[in-house]
């Protein structure tokens, strides 16, 4: 498996998802984009949750249904639809009556600007080209609660997520960003294996052509010690 390249809104697209190494053949992770325009993007990923039955299915259903929601619609109504998709999501992965559920990170980009939908523990950031960290998205789970509280805490399990009997998310914008900011989105295979800082270094590499995507996989993979389906936009 390797990083996927493309062209996305004006800059450069590195896209890659893998399941647990010990469990090959499921990956519950799901990450998907659509490119509206050259100014109107939207990234997601969805990490089906480990302890439900039919986490992957979850995750990939999400990911569709999102998608299938808002590919036609107008760039005037996509903020105001965006909600309306992950309810409607949420509605079709309990219709599956497994008990499934999944986490969702979504980023929509209009313009230059940024607006970003998440519950669970995926995660998004913005950097800017300097390496600095401009945004974080809020782990919506008792350890990520309690870390922005001030306190410690070694239970991970997800207050909210997609498959719950009310869909519970943050929302979090208008982000303005600046033409070479960088955008990660990543299910927790990725941000439990590597710092902020070390995402920091690998944003600020100036080598001509580099693949930053592979970089940071590299850096993951060096440093594999909480192994789990991993995964980025």
């Amino acid at each position: 498996m390797k990083v996927e390249t493309a062209p996305f809104v004006s800059g450069q697209l590195y896209s890659f998802t893998a399941p647990h190494p010990d469990r090959k053949d499921l990956n519950q992770d799901s990450i998907g984009y659509i490119e509206f325009s050259q100014d109107v993007g939207l990234l997601l990923l969805a990490d089906g949750i480990g302890g439900h039955r039919g986490g992957d299915k979850a995750s990939r259903l999400i990911i569709r249904s999102i998608i299938s929601s808002l590919r036609n619609l107008k760039k005037s109504s996509l903020i105001q639809k965006a909600p309306m998709a992950m309810l409607k999501a949420n509605e079709k992965v309990r219709k599956l009556n497994i008990g499934a559920g999944s986490t969702l990170t979504s980023c929509l980009i209009i313009d230059g600007v940024a607006t970003i939908f998440s519950t669970g523990d995926s995660r998004a950031y913005i950097y800017s080209s300097a390496g600095n960290l401009k945004f974080k998205t809020l782990d919506l789970s008792v350890e990520g609660l309690a870390a922005a509280a001030g306190v410690s805490s070694n239970e991970n399990a997800l207050y909210y997520y997609v498959g719950d009997q009310t869909l519970s998310f943050m929302t979090y914008g208008p982000i303005e960003l600046n033409p070479q900011d960088s955008i990660l989105l990543c299910s927790d295979g990725i941000h439990g294996n590597i710092s902020d800082d070390e995402i920091s270094e690998i944003i600020k590499s100036t080598k001509e052509n580099t693949n930053k995507g592979e970089l940071l996989l590299q850096q993951v993979k060096s440093n594999f010690h909480n192994p789990d389906d991993h995964s980025f936009l």
